[in-house]
């Protein structure tokens, strides 16, 4: 985030929206890209926008859930792979 505050005007399943977020414009173009791709998606199976805007939540719900859960095995690999080599390999004395 870059602390600077900014409008922008992005439509997802036709419905223009103004978001203000201090988050960058690249990532609020990618975001609003995948969200409205999942919504036409579902909107497309006849289900009220209501429920495609719920089950569209709960989508990226599931993944960040998934993310994190990927993110805690990859940080304990990486605690146990720096712990073997600390424990079978010495640095030659200065």
């Amino acid at each position: 985030m870059s602390n600077e505050v900014k409008k922008y005007s992005v439509t997802i399943a036709h419905e223009n929206l103004t978001i203000v977020t201090d988050e960058q414009k690249v990532h609020i173009i990618e975001a609003t890209a995948k969200v409205d791709s999942y919504m036409q998606d579902i909107l497309n199976k006849n289900i009220s926008p209501k429920k495609a805007a719920l089950l569209t939540a709960l989508k990226f719900a599931l993944d960040c859930i998934k993310t994190e859960q990927s993110l805690l095995q990859l940080a304990s690999f990486v605690n146990n792979l720096i712990a073997t080599i600390d424990k079978n390999v010495s640095l030659p004395c200065e």
